[in-house]
This record gives C-alpha cells, structure tokens and sequence, in this order.
C-alpha cells in the first residue's frame, strides 16, 4: 500500500485514513502488509505490517558497509532489508541523482513551483477569453500573470 504520511506524524487525514486501512487488513489471517512511505521518520508503528521508506529504497548498488548503513538509516529500516533491496537491482541507474547509499531523496511534503512565469500551451490559446487565465484573449506564447503560476 502507498500512503504520503502515517501516525504519529499527521499533515492532513491521510494517516489516519491509512492507519486505520492496515490496522483493519491485519486481522485477516493470512494478510501481510508493507506499507510505502516517501520519508517515515521510524517511530511509526510497525507491529502489524512493515513500512518501507522510498527515500531509504537503493535504486542505484553501492558497496557499502554494514554498519554504515545501519548508522545511516537508524529505525527507518533495517540493514538486512536495506541489503536485500540493494542486491536485487538488475537495472543500471547510475544516470539517477542519488545519495551515498544509492536511494533517491524525497522530502516528504510536496513542493512549490519557484518558477516566475510560464507560457499558455497551444491548445488553451484558443479558449473564450472567459475561460483563459487572463482578461484579454490570449496567444500562444504569452505569459500567464505571477498569480496564476502552476504549482507543482
């Protein structure tokens, strides 16, 4: 299962909502449940199911140390796991932005468009003024006012 946060940390009703979808699913005798998260901080709950951080998932082989990675990656996961996720990569992504451990770093929260301007795509130049981000009928190519920039 995929989830952006799960108690104790909660942002929104997102946690809440999945703690209660596995905590549930657990009763089912024959369930077993991994429950992915961009970045847990490791003091989420695992008696029931086990909670794998994407930003603690290699993507890239390192050769690095047993101790190195159990220092590195504290209660978020263990070294055995983070071991058998490494030694089954069998694709080359060393084009891929990763750390020292060869994982992708998320945040954890989404992030804002720092962009200051944009254009309008071909396909939305051609609606009502009414419609368009702007007062006037736009053309392609033509900026959108800072208030109306896209966020990511």
């Amino acid at each position: 299962m995929f989830g952006w946060e799960f108690p104790p940390h909660i942002l929104g009703g997102l946690g809440t909502a999945s703690y209660g979808i596995t905590k549930g699913l657990s009763v089912q005798p024959d369930m077993q449940i991994t429950f992915c998260l961009p970045k847990p901080w490791g003091d989420e709950d695992k008696s029931f199911m086990n909670i794998i951080g994407l930003s603690t998932t290699p993507v890239v082989w390192r050769d690095v140390d047993y101790d190195y990675v159990k220092q590195r990656l504290g209660d978020k996961m263990s070294p055995e796991l983070y071991f058998s996720l490494r030694d089954h990569i069998y694709a080359d992504f060393n084009y891929r932005l990763t750390d020292d451990l060869g994982c992708i770093e998320f945040s954890g929260r989404p992030k804002t468009c720092t962009t200051k301007s944009t254009t309008i795509p071909s396909w939305q130049a051609s609606l009502p003024a009414s419609r368009s981000s702007t007062s006037s009928t736009p053309t392609t190519g033509s900026p959108i006012p800072q208030a109306f920039t896209p966020r990511a």
